[in-house]
């Protein structure tokens, strides 16, 4: 669920406050700006022909602001094209707002790996936004909805998928003024292809950052979806790239997992998947975080354990400590040519495992193994394969590690404080499993993760 009243933003709206008696559905919609592309505005008639009325056998999808339909439209003269429509809710505010942020928005943004608005109704009664048709759903769906298979996606797929988010996000954030925060990264607002590429949607809660060099974040009313939200977002309202960063990382997570982010396990029991993964990979459990649907072989360890790297720093607790989206980006590119290519050492420590060999870290000790098969080393242990640069733009803040655990404990109720809390170092056990990839003014970029032998103690499946 979404969290949060929308307020409407910076957009002015024709609209008096909410004890007029003025109609709120009308919007005034916001003129096209330099680069934008000209969407093209529907008439009510035009909307209810194409979706036979918005009848239920047209209906593709939905959500708590608006249902989605399958339709055709003309698009010009001589050109029909297969669209999805979705209608918004015509007597609430947030319908209103959505409409024209996304109209605000989309026609400024060119990626192919963003959805593109084909056009909207602004008509009274009938509130509409007309996209692209992607027609193989949402990576909810695939994940565990209608599109999901016993097999689940193949491995080399959900990495190229967070590719694909991944790069749609550095163009939001990098490489488009004003920069945009999306504030609403989920797989059910990532739609997935005929191949398999994704497409980043639902821009409704979306906000155009300052054109100021001066600028830091931007203070805002909460908005987000639970379990996917920034805690540190959600304690201060200051919303900044990294809060899309974050909720990318739990997104990734659940490429690697196949797990939602909060469930209910029994009464009051809850699955936290960030806190649960953490725990699982600081103990070199990582073939119990893996989807247990991906077959023994199909991926490579380093891989594996690269592409958690990763979605465990992207949700870390406290912004600084994550890393900008630029190398993500850099970061998962690698993580697939790891997996394109095979990895050497994964093979090797896969066969030294199964025979129940021990795996001897890089200062000459035993680090793990003993045949179980969850306990595979972090390639750091066996392999250099660090980020192409430093993963963070400036070291941990130095604040006291109490305020990093509230914010923390605001989102993981009973959990405790953070693993890392920024009055100490980031990984407490690097020491005694190897010496961190650090650069002389940055903070550590590639963190070893403890892989000492432990028991598993994962969460059923």
């Amino acid at each position: 669920m979404r969290l949060g009243p929308s307020k409407g933003g910076s957009m002015k709206y024709p609209m008096k406050p909410p004890d007029s008696d003025q109609d709120i559905s009308k919007p005034e919609i916001p003129e096209p700006t330099a680069g934008s592309v000209q969407v093209k505005k529907y008439s009510a008639e035009e909307i209810k022909r194409a979706t036979n009325n918005f009848d239920a056998s047209t209906r593709i999808g939905g959500g708590g602001f608006g249902t989605v339909y399958k339709a055709t439209l003309r698009t010009s003269v001589n050109t029909q094209q297969t669209v999805a429509i979705k209608k918004l809710g015509v007597n609430s505010r947030q319908g209103i707002n959505e409409l024209v942020k996304e109209i605000e928005i989309l026609p400024r943004l060119h990626h192919r790996h963003l959805v593109t608005l084909v056009g909207y109704c602004d008509d009274p009664g009938c509130l509409a936004l007309v996209y692209e048709y992607v027609s193989n759903g949402t990576l909810n769906d695939h994940l565990y909805g209608s599109k999901a298979t016993p097999s689940g996606l193949p491995w080399l797929t959900r990495i190229s998928i967070a590719l694909d988010v991944a790069r749609a996000l550095s163009y939001l954030h990098i490489h488009v003024t004003p920069g945009v925060i999306h504030r609403d990264i989920k797989p059910s607002n990532i739609l997935i292809d005929q191949k398999m590429h994704a497409k980043l949607a639902d821009f409704g809660l979306s906000k155009l950052l300052p054109d100021d060099e001066e600028y830091t974040h931007l203070t805002t009313n909460i908005k987000g979806t639970q379990g996917y939200l920034d805690p540190e977002y959600f304690q201060t309202r200051r919303l900044t790239e990294r809060t899309d960063v974050y909720s990318f990382g739990v997104v990734v997570l659940e490429l690697i997992t196949g797990r939602k982010p909060l469930e209910i396990i029994t009464g009051r029991r809850r699955f936290d998947l960030v806190k649960w993964a953490r725990a699982e990979m600081k103990k070199g459990n990582i073939r119990s975080v893996l989807d247990h649907r991906i077959a023994e072989g199909a991926y490579s360890v380093d891989a594996l354990w690269k592409l958690a790297d990763c979605a465990m720093m992207c949700c870390e607790p406290h912004s600084l400590n994550r890393p900008n989206i630029g190398d993500v980006v850099r970061y998962i590119e690698e993580t697939e040519t790891l997996q394109r290519e095979g990895s050497r050492s994964g093979s090797a420590l896969r066969e030294r495992i199964g025979s129940g060999a021990q795996y001897a870290g890089p200062s000459g000790r035993g680090a793990g193994g003993g045949g179980h098969a969850n306990h595979m080393p972090h390639p750091g242990r066996v392999g250099v394969y660090p980020p192409s640069r430093p993963l963070y733009d400036q070291p941990p803040p130095q604040a006291g590690g109490a305020e990093v655990g509230y914010q923390y404990n605001l989102m993981h109720p009973g959990g405790g404080r953070p693993p890392y809390p920024a009055s100490t170092s980031r990984y407490p056990n690097a020491a005694a499993v190897g010496t961190p990839v650090r650069s002389p003014s940055q903070a550590v970029a590639y963190p070893p993760y403890d892989t000492r032998p432990a028991n598993p103690a994962g969460i059923p499946r």
